[in-house]
């Protein structure tokens, strides 16, 4: 019995900042630093490519639509999702977006907030 405690007191000195970070909602933090949020009709890029200029990845996104809807109706409702992550955290852009087909279960997306360093 006396040993369960102690394991726990190991296993919890051994943990590093990386794996101290868990997803939260939609995001997975690839940054310690945290921002303040933006507000609900800041401009945020969303875009399969990459951001001009120089920045800071904040987290992963992934998104879904929720519900079986048409394609363009999907697309809205999840760039609208990473968008409000994406303020959320404090970024200005999602980059590198990818779209992934689940068949009956509709669509998610997955990109990375990032925060841009020369605005």
């Amino acid at each position: 019995m006396r040993a369960a405690p102690f394991a726990l007191l190991l296993f919890t000195g051994c943990a590093t900042p990386e794996a101290a970070r868990t997803v939260v909602g939609n995001a997975a933090p690839l940054s310690d630093t945290a921002y303040p949020a933006l507000a609900a009709d800041a401009p945020v890029t969303v875009t399969t490519g990459d951001a001009p200029g120089p920045y800071e990845e904040l987290a992963v996104l992934v998104v879904g639509p929720g519900r079986s809807l048409s394609d363009a109706e999907e697309m809205a409702v999840m760039h609208a999702r990473l968008r409000r992550e994406a303020r959320r955290l404090g970024a200005q852009a999602v980059v590198r977006v990818a779209y992934h087909n689940l068949g009956e279960n509709g669509t998610k997306a997955t990109g990375t907030a990032v925060r841009l360093l020369d605005r």
